[in-house]
């Protein structure tokens, strides 16, 4: 099992090698500076200083993770870390930083393995789990092109996720997300399922026997929820130890709402639809002669900043506060009322379409936080495999506007295209084999919704933008609308697939963690 997970992290590390030349985004600068103020700053200036407009936004573990990479990177070039370099994209930088991501992918490798020996029965399924997370487009094109370090991050998030499925680890799984709190604030979305999870599942460590559920005494309840949050906070503590006197200024960083309700690249989700609608709306207003119609910032300025809508009411982040908790509050109930490990991650992949569908400011590369648990599960029945086919072909192509120039063009659509063949391929097989009941993956209205990427494409990046070049926003709008129509759908099926799981969760009982 494990040569397999090699052989396949060996295959797409030289592919990611070959991608080295790639185009240089403006987060490789936005790293590098990170790099420097770590290195060069004093700790309490980490989250104040404005040397530059690239200013450190992550929290406090992901800052220790560049200063320890700022004292590697010295070592290679001395400007690297140099505070008043700006734009420096030398080669010696760029080599650097994509091999820091290169080597960091290791992490998800691992996690890959952990969850394989857990969870797949058979060969067949370990080899597919292994190439459906570790060579994902999506993740190749936004953290080994446009550059980010997600396959770390998310290899700690499926680490987590194969200990609470084990049944008996729920601490280590709780520690582990709180290392990934520390490390993205953005997971803070899914902690709601952590929270119901651990709390009715650990703490008061149900037994379900015979149709029968019992829970512990309040003495035990009180005793495991102290050795929980023991070991959950001192994560916190420990990270946050260096700003105590200054934590409001970490605050401030991590949380800028003052960003606006969409990103300036629209993430396809319910608020892509929205902004549209709105768009469409004040246009034909402005047909119809309504020339006082007017917004003070436009969806579609490109501006990162808090927008106005025109016809259609203006959102605010507590609006999408309540939007998206509501939309997770029937799955976060039912895994209080059913608390089995098969749930957990289910309920997870419901809950983070929630907060992709109707957060605020919601980054397109947001969508990895689902598509790679996904992945994992992909070869749990057929449903999951159809499910996954769609949402991972609709992330990916939702991640093209990120690598807007012509070479990089021919690299997304190549590997697009050769992932999901293969993909398809092997998923169809394993399931035609363990699935007496199998009689294909997609129906008739998949087919088409998918074959419709191909014209949207066409228009997006050939007839938009030779033809209509004073229409700038056009094809982002397109390709967000087109892939936010089959993230609702996928959002719709995830809610009425997490009810289904209570009747298939075999009844055992809850060891100790």
């Amino acid at each position: 099992m494990c040569s397999v997970v090699v052989y396949v992290f060996i295959i797409i590390t030289c592919i990611k090698i070959l991608l080295i030349p790639s185009y240089s985004s403006t987060d490789f600068e936005v790293h590098r500076n990170w790099l420097a103020t770590t290195y060069t700053l004093p700790i309490n200036q980490w989250y104040t200083a404005t040397h530059s407009e690239w200013t450190l936004d992550y929290p406090p573990l992901f800052a220790w993770f560049e200063y320890i990479l700022a004292h590697i990177a010295v070592y290679v070039d001395n400007h690297i870390v140099d505070i008043h370099a700006h734009n420096y994209y030398k080669y010696t930088t760029i080599l650097f930083q994509r091999f820091s991501v290169i080597a960091t992918d290791a992490v998800l490798a691992f996690a890959v393995y952990k969850y394989c020996s857990i969870h797949s029965r058979v060969s067949s399924g370990i080899g597919i789990i292994s190439f459906v997370v570790l060579c994902h487009p999506a993740l190749l094109l936004v953290d080994h092109v446009h550059f980010q370090y997600n396959g770390m991050l998310l290899g700690i998030l499926i680490l987590s996720c194969t200990y609470i499925q084990t049944g008996h680890n729920d601490i280590l799984g709780g520690v582990l997300f709180a290392v990934l709190l520390c490390f993205k604030h953005i997971f803070l979305y899914i902690a709601p399922v952590y929270f119901v999870y651990l709390l009715r599942h650990y703490c008061m460590h149900t037994h379900t026997q015979q149709n029968i559920t019992t829970n512990n005494t309040l003495h035990e309840f009180i005793w495991r929820l102290f050795k929980l949050g023991c070991a959950v906070l001192s994560v916190f503590v420990i990270t946050l130890v260096p700003w105590m006197y200054s934590i409001g200024d970490v605050f401030v960083r991590l949380f800028p709402f003052q960003r606006g309700l969409s990103h300036a690249y629209w993430a396809p989700n319910i608020w892509a639809i929205y902004n549209t609608i709105d768009r469409v709306a004040y246009a034909i207003a402005r047909r119809l002669g309504y020339n006082s119609i007017t917004v003070r910032v436009s969806s579609t300025s490109g501006l990162v900043s808090i927008i106005d809508h025109a016809i259609l009411p203006s959102v605010t982040p507590t609006h999408t506060a309540i939007l998206t908790l509501a939309t997770m509050a029937p799955a976060l109930y039912n895994l209080w009322k059913y608390p089995h490990p098969k749930m957990f991650i289910p309920s997870l992949l419901y809950c983070s379409m929630c907060s992709y569908m109707f957060g605020w400011h919601v980054h397109e590369k947001a969508i990895l936080l689902i598509v790679l648990p996904f992945a994992a599960i992909c070869t749990w029945s057929t449903m999951h495999t159809t499910y996954y086919i769609i949402l991972s072909y609709c992330s990916t192509i939702s991640i093209f506007p990120l690598l807007f120039t012509h070479t990089e063009a021919y690299t997304k659509f190549l590997v697009c295209t050769v992932y999901h063949v293969i993909a398809y391929m092997l998923l169809y097989t394993y399931q035609q084999h363990h699935n007496k009941s199998f009689n294909g993956i997609l129906n008739i209205n998949h087919i088409i919704y998918l074959s419709a990427s191909i014209p949207t494409l066409i228009i997006t990046n050939i007839i938009l933008p030779c033809y209509f070049p004073q229409l700038e926003f056009a094809p982002l709008l397109c390709i967000s609308v087109y892939c936010a129509v089959g993230m609702v759908y996928i959002w719709m099926k995830l809610f009425t697939c997490i009810h289904t799981y209570q009747h298939h969760a075999p009844q055992t009982q809850n060891k100790d963690a």
